[in-house]
This record gives C-alpha cells, structure tokens and sequence, in this order.
C-alpha cells in the first residue's frame, strides 16, 4: 500500500517505542538497590502506563522510583473480598494522590528518606481508602516486614533494610505502612492472627494500641484483644487469662515493651509510644483530636492543648515536630466538616459546645502539669486520672475545686501509679 510512515517512529517522539523503553528503563534504574534495575524487571506495561503517562510528575526520576518501589512492595496486598487483584486501581488511586501531592510540595527536593515516609505515607492511604470500598480488613505492618518478603526492594543503606523489624516502630503513614489482607470468614479454622509472625504480631498489636495512652497490661491485652475480634483476625467468645488469644497478645506487648514499641510510664502500666512526632501515623493523632474534641476548647488554645494531648498518649518525650502534625490534622478535619467553629470554639461536629466531662477532665490534667504534678490518664479506659503527688498538694485540690472536682487520695496509689501515692478523680464523678 501506498501509505506513508510518520518520520516521528523513526526519528523518536513522545510515543516513540524506543525513546520510551529506554526513558522507563532509565527513570527506574535505582542505585540504592543491590540490583539497580529491579524496578523496571519487576512493573507490568500498566504499572508504567500509570505513573508515565502524567507528563509533570513523570519528570521527576527520585519520585518516579520511589513510588514504584513503594508500589511493588505492596501491590501483593491489594486484594478484593474474594481474592481478586486490585493492583491497578491501588496504583491509579494513588498516582491522583501523588499529582496533588506534588502540585504544593517539591517532592524532588526531598531525601530518600523522608522521600520515601511521604510516598509510603500516600500508599497506605490508598490502601486504606482501597479496603473500606471493597470491604476488606486492614492489618498493618511495618515497612521492614514488607521488605523482608521482598528483599531485592530494601535500599542497601536502608534503616528498613538493615534492622529487625521490630527494632523501631512503624514509620508513620508517612505513617504506617500497612498491609492489607482479605477480611477472613467467622468460621476460619486459623484465626490471621496465629499465622503472623512474632514480629507481626508486635506490630499489629502496636498499631492498636498506639494512641489509647496508658493502661494496666491486661486492660490494654483486652482492648487489643477486642479490635483483632473485630476485625476477624481472632474468634473467642470469652476472653481468659491463660487463653490462646489472651497469651498472643499478652506475649506481644511484652515483646514489643523489650523492643522499645511500649514503655513503662508506671509500675504495672503499658502505653504504645512513637519514637518521634515525625514517624507518628495521621490516622492516630485524627483518633486523639477528635477524642479531644468531643467538648469545645477556645481556638486560640486549640492548638497547645492538643499537642500536649498527642505527647501524652504517645509518650512522646518533647513536643518536636507535632505542632506540625497536629496542625496538618486540624486543616484535614475541618476540610471535610468533621469539626467545626463555633463562637471562638473548636469543637467536633456534633459534641457538645458546653463544658462537659470530657472538658473537665483535660482541664485538670492541665491544672496538674501547670503545678508540675505527674498526670495518669486512664479514662479512656474506663479508669481514672491520677495525679502522682503526696497528701500535702493542697494547691492542687484547691485548683481542681474550681472545675467542681473532688479528688481523693490513695496513700498506695494504684497499679497505674506504680504504688506511689496520688490523687484521682473518675469521668463523671
């Protein structure tokens, strides 16, 4: 036939065959890996399709690799209700993250590391976002144990890659990177939870707990205990002590306090602490702020008081880089109507704008740490808030009087306490 051919599929082009091989394969090509070209072996024509075909992000190689690199690690975990992959929906939705991500931050000026906390913080995301539209569970789990299944993905200088996963907490999502499982049918004769690992069962654990602030050992087993039910990773009816699943749980958080994933902010007491602000999931500080929030505090305090709220129920030893956290929490909730403001008030949509127990409690606890007294909070789980401080401490009761509180004093203190003498006053009391 007499037709003639584009001199662009010789000479080159945007669409030409070569020019792009050569470019995917060039963009891709990751030093940081023992085999830098990895990558490119491992992404199907659709997995490039997806993060080349947008002309503006493709343009930056550290990002380009990052995102696939992240993507590869936990594309494995993007399944349906019945098994089906949902790789390409999970990189799609991802990829629109990513373009919005990177229309307001220069991602390419970023280190690897904190390139890859902010990637693998848009990935879980999407995985979130991808299990609550297919209705599936998530089980999250650290970047090392995602690495340790793909080790050809681990950079080679990598904290990820060199440690143990449970040497540090999961970063945080930014934070957090999960993994995503099927949901398990009721009558599963092994239970998700049995077939972790140890070190996955740590970090299960951990991410549950993260955020509910400090609590006896075997409040804290039962607490984690109920959400793994709930998620159908475990099934009992009742839950004893010397049980199956109590033992796991119990044996994980003990494992996790040796691995510095819980500490001991009292004698007989646990909390799931964040080693930095920065390595904090978003999802666990939405947790607190609107725990936080379910009574009104003055915008202009908003702030200060929820950055101390945060430290406390992470056990975070200074304030460094939540004030931006926080900030960044506040703005996301507000954006989509989950809290609102009111007369100079902040507040979550729907509580209550008058000064609640909820209130009362938060404003003791900040009388208590304005006097320099050590502040226990249990409420959460049903206990009580403790003020570490002797008989004497008079100042304190007077100053909790004006909230029309009357604590009492326990010269042995509780387990919460450690056995130190403190005072305590109960929600609703």
């Amino acid at each position: 036939e007499n037709k003639t051919v584009s001199e662009e599929r010789y000479l080159g082009g945007e669409r030409n065959c070569f020019g792009r091989l050569w470019r995917r394969a060039s963009v891709l090509w990751d030093e940081r890996l023992n085999e830098p070209g990895k990558l490119y072996e491992l992404m199907q024509e659709d997995n490039f399709v997806a993060i080349f075909e947008r002309s503006a992000f493709s343009a930056q190689p550290g990002p380009c690799r990052e995102v696939a690199r992240s993507f590869l690690m936990r594309r494995g975990l993007a399944r349906g209700p019945d098994g089906q992959k949902l790789e390409e929906a999970f990189l799609r939705d991802a990829m629109c993250r990513m373009v919005r991500l990177a229309a307001f931050n220069a991602l390419w000026a970023l280190d690897d590391e904190d390139l890859c906390l902010h990637v693998g913080r848009v990935m879980d995301d999407t995985l979130r976002a991808l299990a609550n539209e297919h209705g599936v569970a998530i089980s999250p789990l650290h970047e090392s144990v995602l690495l340790a299944r793909q080790p050809a993905l681990a950079p080679v200088n990598s904290r990820a890659a060199s440690e143990p996963a449970s040497a540090q907490p999961p970063a945080a999502n930014v934070a957090a990177p999960v993994d995503i499982a099927p949901e398990r049918a009721p009558n599963t004769t092994f239970p998700a939870f049995v077939e972790l690992t140890d070190d996955e069962r740590v970090s299960t654990v951990w991410q549950i707990l993260l955020g509910h602030g400090t609590g006896t050992q075997e409040e804290l087993v039962r607490l984690a205990a109920a959400a793994l039910r709930e998620r159908s990773q475990v099934e009992y009816e009742r839950l004893r002590e010397g049980g199956l699943v109590y033992t796991m749980v119990d044996k994980a958080i003990e494992r996790g306090s040796r691995d510095g994933r819980f500490d001991k902010p009292s004698r007989g007491s646990r909390r799931a602490v964040a080693s930095s602000g920065k390595e904090l999931p978003d999802d666990v500080v939405v947790k607190i702020v609107l725990a936080r929030l379910e009574n009104a505090v003055s915008i202009e305090d908003a702030q200060s008081i929820l950055v101390e709220t945060v430290r406390e129920r992470v056990g975070l030893a200074n304030r460094a880089g939540l004030a931006v956290v926080v900030q960044r929490v506040m703005q996301l909730l507000l954006s989509r109507g989950e809290l609102v403001e009111r007369d100079s008030q902040v507040l979550r949509k729907g509580a209550s704008s008058g000064e609640g127990p909820g209130d009362v409690i938060a404003a003791a606890a900040e009388i208590a740490r304005r006097l320099g007294i050590e502040v226990i909070d249990n409420t959460e789980l049903g206990g009580a808030l403790w003020f570490v401080a002797e008989e004497s401490r008079q100042d304190l009761v007077a100053q909790l009087g004006t909230l029309n509180l009357r604590p009492r004093f326990s010269a042995n203190g509780a387990r919460a306490t450690g056995s130190r003498p403190a005072w305590w006053v109960k929600r609703n009391e």
